[in-house]
Order: structure tokens, then sequence, then C-alpha cells
């Protein structure tokens, strides 16, 4: 008996101090605005003694770790004491395309650090703004050099890689420098799908863009509305409209590429 009371003193004493030295706090990030604000949210997995806690959110360079001035000040906020602390922060503040490194420390009324918890968080690409690009550019066009989007039929071509469309708003084919990259259509899963794809217009809106409007009909008189467009740096954008009451249990694109040419 003795011994049984040893061995459940040492495990107890052991789970003990694995939760104390699990950090009370969790850090996460998501985006929103179409990438252009991170959401920022601290969640409290246990009560924090303290009064008047606050919460510093800093950023460093993952690839650059050892870079002077590699602490970046996202914020400081006030700690909520029975809920999530959630705060926004705009993309252009940071780089795009980088990897970082967050750390968020709570910071009691004396300046004491009470813990810690990090989390990562890469930044996305800034924002297509070309079209209102105007710095530097007179008439206010995109900069040289680039090349002018071609339609023929329903192909369009730009930077030596043409799109082919048939049935679908997705390209049936892809050809880069006369390489096919598809193995098969690119294709949707969707619930519901669309018992048809119709191709409503096609047309050249200038030398930057070709817009396609596609239409997919569904029970009764309600249709999916599907806008593709591809830009002059090669960009295909599709804008995919859902009508009012229908709720969609899956949306995927599959791109079938030969194994000849992934990486």
């Amino acid at each position: 008996m003795k011994e049984l009371g040893i061995i459940f003193f040492t495990a107890l004493f052991i789970a003990c101090a694995l939760m104390a030295a699990e950090t009370p706090i969790a850090l996460s990030f998501s985006f929103e605005n179409g990438g252009t604000t991170i959401e920022g949210k601290l969640v409290q997995k246990r009560r924090i003694p303290g009064m008047n806690l606050k919460c510093r959110v800093t950023a460093s360079d993952k690839e650059q770790p050892q870079s002077a001035n590699n602490n970046i000040l996202l914020g400081e906020w006030n700690l909520p004491k029975n809920e999530p602390l959630v705060f926004h922060k705009e993309t252009s503040d940071l780089p795009e395309r980088r990897r970082y490194i967050c750390k968020a420390v709570i910071i009691n009324a004396s300046g004491k650090e009470l813990c810690s918890a990090t989390s990562e968080l890469a930044t996305p690409p800034n924002p297509a703004n070309w079209r209102g690009f105007k710095e530097g550019i007179p008439t206010g066009e995109v900069p040289s050099p680039w090349t002018a989007v071609r339609l023929k039929g329903n192909a369009v071509s730009v930077w030596g890689r043409t799109f082919l469309f048939k049935d679908c708003p997705l390209p049936s084919q892809i050809v880069s420098k006369n390489v096919e990259l598809l193995a098969s259509p690119a294709k949707f899963q969707l619930d519901p799908a669309p018992s048809e794809w119709k191709l409503l217009s096609s047309r050249k809106i200038d030398d930057t863009t070709v817009r396609m409007e596609w239409t997919g009909k569904l029970a009764g008189k309600k249709a999916y509305n599907v806008t593709t467009e591809i830009y002059f740096d090669g960009v295909m954008r599709l804008e995919f409209g859902i009508p009012e009451g229908v709720t969609v249990n899956r949306y995927a694109q599959i791109y079938p590429i030969r194994k000849e040419v992934a990486r």
C-alpha cells in the first residue's frame, strides 16, 4: 500500500506540473475582407489571476530571425475577463508573402509578464490593385512591359499560355508554350450540381481583360452565375454567384495536372 501511495503521489505531482507548464492562452489568426485584414484571436483556456491585464502581440520574421529590429509590434490591448480577445490589423502594415512567428504576452499592471503563447502567420499577396494604379503613369495605365490578352472563339491567350473553354467556366485545357498541362478538363464538384453550363457571353473588355459569363441551371428556375476573367498577367479569376435560397453542401475545383508536367 505504501508503494502504491508513492506511485499515486508521483503521478499526481507530474500531472500537476504538466498543467502548470501548459500555457493558459491560445493564439490564432484568420483573414477578412479579401485578405486585407488580419483577425487575431486570443482565448483564455483558464482564468489568469490579476487586475487590468494587457495583451501585447509581436511578430518576428521566421526566415530572418537574427535580423535587426525583427520584432514588429502588432498591438497592445486590454484583456477581457470572460471572453476571447479579438483584434484586427491591416495586412498592408506587414510585407506580403512573409512567414512570421507571432507571440502574445499577458502583462499585469506592474509590467510583469505572466504567460505567453505563439502562433505562425503567413501574410497573403497584396490585393490586386493594378486597375487603380496611377503612380508615375500619367495615363493611369498598367506599366510596361506586358502583352494584350487575345480572344479567339473560346480560346484566351496571353504570355505564351492559352486557356481553352468548352462547356464549363473552368478551362478544358491549358496550354503553356505548346505543352498541355491538364490530363482532362478542369471541373467543379458541386452539391447541388447544375444540369448543364451555358456560356452567355464572351468578350474582350480591353487589352488587360477577357470576361466570360456563364449560367448553370438548377432545379426550378434557379441557376448559378459565374464570371470567368483572364488578365494580362496570365491570372484567371472566377466569381461564383449562388442564387438566394440555395445551400451549397460541396464546392471544389478539380484540375487534373498531367504527371509529366507536375512538380
